[in-house]
């Protein structure tokens, strides 16, 4: 395999697709990548040979720099996936036809019951975060402030988020607040032409 000739233009981008479904794409690497010492010499197996891994790299970036150094050869390939972006997206994707490995058409209550257990598992996961900083918070003379037998946290599975994580798209259109309305929409416009994305404006 010829070392790769990789996209230095990766793009990590979130565009709406419809006001319920949000559409992510960004670049990816694959291939082998060489296993190295720290100095990046690569390592010899017990035949002598080189020893190669096949990898994934997130970073196109990276996986550039690596090629310089001959120690990548592979491809990039740009990773698309719709996303719900509400309640009615969410009931859309349950509602879609979807088909397996085979092509063939799935039963719609397995795929309702695989979105209940990524929801579960989410749930879960926040349930823990939340009782995580609900059992190591002190009071000023540092007594813990969670007493009692039983906590009930179902209500922390729908509470606020405490932290926002914004998109790059969204960072973007964010930073441009303080321009006048014309300047930051030509600049939001040259954004998502040098991204390859069609032109909107986010709600606020």
């Amino acid at each position: 395999m010829a070392t790769a000739t990789l996209n230095n233009n990766a793009v990590q981008s979130t565009s709406p697709t419809s006001p319920s479904i949000v559409t992510e794409k960004f670049d990816v690497a694959y291939g082998l990548k060489t296993v190295a010492d720290k100095n990046d010499q690569p390592i010899l197996d017990k035949d002598g040979k080189t020893q190669k891994e096949a990898v994934l790299i997130v970073k196109v970036a990276e996986a550039e720099a690596l090629s310089e150094k001959n120690l990548f050869e592979g491809s990039t390939i740009t990773v698309k996936c719709d996303y719900p972006a509400s309640f009615d997206g969410l009931i859309a994707f349950a509602n879609r036809e979807w088909k397996d490995d085979d092509g063939k058409v799935r039963d719609p209550e397995d795929v309702k019951a695989e979105i209940v257990k990524l929801f579960v598992n989410g749930a879960a996961g926040k349930v823990m975060n939340r009782l995580r900083a609900l059992a190591t918070k002190q009071d000023k003379d540092g007594k813990f402030e969670l007493t009692g037998d039983v906590i009930d946290l179902t209500n922390e599975i729908t509470s606020g988020s405490k932290r926002v994580f914004l998109t790059e798209a969204q960072k973007i259109w964010k930073g441009l607040k303080d321009l006048p309305v014309a300047v930051r929409e030509s600049v939001w416009k040259a954004y998502l032409t040098n991204t390859n994305q069609e032109f909107y404006l986010p709600s606020e």
